[in-house]
């Protein structure tokens, strides 16, 4: 009788093992994926930071903001023509934009290729 509560307790007790480890398996699994869950949501629904354009306070102290804004947007794009940053700046005259651009190319902030309808503006701080 003795042999057969043994047996009995060592089966239980295995059965016992099995399933704590079953379960903590499934348990650690979960939460790994409940983690990435999470950080796939955080990075849908944070809100993007605005990035500034690093450059030195002399330079920045020459720069108006519509030519700090055509600065931030030369950044995220790398390259843009005459109408993409007329379009940034609606209410200002094609006169003004080209005026800033020229600013921007004469502190080396940007570069300008072509002329006139060809031209193309490219992003290159100290370059």
């Amino acid at each position: 009788m003795q042999k057969e509560t043994e047996k009995n307790n060592s089966v239980l007790f295995t059965i016992i093992t099995l399933g704590a480890f079953v379960l903590s398996f499934f348990l650690i699994t979960f939460l790994k994926q409940r983690e990435s869950k999470e950080d796939i949501q955080s990075l849908a629904f944070k809100k993007p930071q605005k990035s500034r354009v690093k450059i030195s306070n002399k330079i920045e102290s020459k720069l108006n903001e519509r030519q700090k804004v055509i600065l931030e947007e030369m950044k995220r794009k790398r390259e843009m023509t005459p109408k993409g940053i007329y379009s940034l700046i609606p209410n200002v005259s094609t006169r003004t934009v080209r005026r800033d651009m020229d600013v921007l190319v004469e502190l080396n902030l940007v570069k300008q290729q072509g002329s006139t309808k060809a031209t193309t503006y490219i992003y290159s701080p100290f370059k």
